[in-house]
């Protein structure tokens, strides 16, 4: 495994030691790789970056260069011509986020280094710099809030309770959409579940921010999943503990699920890099409740709306939705049964 940072560090020290020229210094990672890959600085400066050099006639499947706030991509020709060789230079844009370009560098050169040509090594690069760009556009350099760490804490809870049922594991994180900006957090074959999370006891209410959340027109089954937790620095689990036991689990299971779970990770914000960010909040589980979204449910759908106004957000009620709760196990059986099921409300 590759550590940029590591080589940066390395690559800065041993250029304080000569003088510095303008340009890149470079260390080629991967040398088995059909593309040529380098973790760099650019001078002056000392910019960190990602090179990776190919023909240049694998260039002519980028359509569009990603970038955000954090980093950069362009191409430098190397040696000139339809013959010649060419050279796509990551790099970072703005200081706050080199730990970030670190994971996204890591991240990326392994990827492109398992890659069978030069094309499909461009075609893997830009379509993971499409993940990252969408990180970058969400999220901060500063890691998750703290209620963003509770809501993804309770998608990821729920996901490794379903992981123990009927749906492989690779479905089941297919399935998760919550990261991907889903109307739903999960979508199992058009029936799906929205998860909310919340801390305060008791529980009192949850924020619906999408007219679409809670529509149970646009599916086949729509339940709503509350989960209540409490803070518990003795028995509880941290956001990276729960991470972890899930990988760990997909591993088992299914190990071709690894690699999409971990891209959702980066969907929603989380990093490894930032695990340290959260490992002093834990979390303990108080009680998980489902509701089946029905006729009568307190909620808006678009159907609601006056002319004129587009969506809106809304606060529910728990205690309103009592009337519509269900069993966890007969959810749970519905939510994976491909028949109709009756399950009440």
């Amino acid at each position: 495994m590759v550590s940029s940072g590591k080589i940066w560090d390395e690559l800065a020290t041993a250029a304080d030691r000569v003088e510095h020229k303008d340009g890149w210094h470079s260390r080629r990672v991967f040398p088995d790789a059909d593309s040529d890959i380098y973790i760099a600085l650019r001078h002056p400066g000392a910019v960190p970056a990602l090179l990776v050099e190919i023909d240049a006639g694998a260039v002519r499947v980028i359509g569009e260069y990603p970038s955000a706030r954090g980093f950069e991509l362009y191409p430098e020709s190397v040696t000139p011509g339809p013959r010649g060789r060419a050279r796509l230079c990551l790099v970072l844009a703005d200081a706050r986020y080199r730990d970030v370009l670190e994971v996204l560098v890591n991240d990326v050169s392994e990827r492109i280094a398992l890659t069978p040509s030069q094309e499909e090594g461009v075609k893997v690069f830009i379509a993971r710099l499409h993940i990252w760009q969408n990180f970058m556009r969400k999220h901060g350099a500063q890691g998750l809030t703290n209620e963003a760490q509770i809501g993804l804490f309770g998608e990821l809870s729920l996901l490794a309770d379903l992981l123990t049922n009927r749906l492989s594991a690779h479905d089941l994180v297919s399935a998760w959409k919550g990261p991907i900006g889903g109307n739903q957090d999960f979508d199992i074959r058009g029936r799906c579940v929205e998860v909310k999370s919340t801390t305060v006891t008791p529980p009192v209410s949850v924020k619906i921010v999408n007219v679409n959340q809670f529509d149970e027109t646009m599916v086949e089954l729509l339940l709503f999943c509350h989960i209540s937790m409490v803070h518990d620095d003795q028995n509880g689990e941290s956001l990276p503990e729960l991470v972890d036991r899930i990988r760990t689990t997909l591993v088992v299971q299914d190990v071709s699920a690894l690699d999409g779970f971990n891209a959702k990770l980066i969907e929603a914000g989380y990093l490894d890099s930032h695990r340290e960010l959260y490992s002093d909040t834990r979390y303990k589980l108080r009680e998980t409740t489902f509701f089946k979204i029905t006729e009568g449910f307190p909620r808006i759908t678009a159907k609601d709306l006056p002319v004129g106004i587009s969506g809106c957000s809304y606060t529910v009620l728990l205690s309103a939705c009592a009337p519509y709760e269900v069993e966890v196990a007969d959810a749970i059986t519905a939510l994976f049964n491909e028949r109709e099921t009756d399950i009440g409300a």
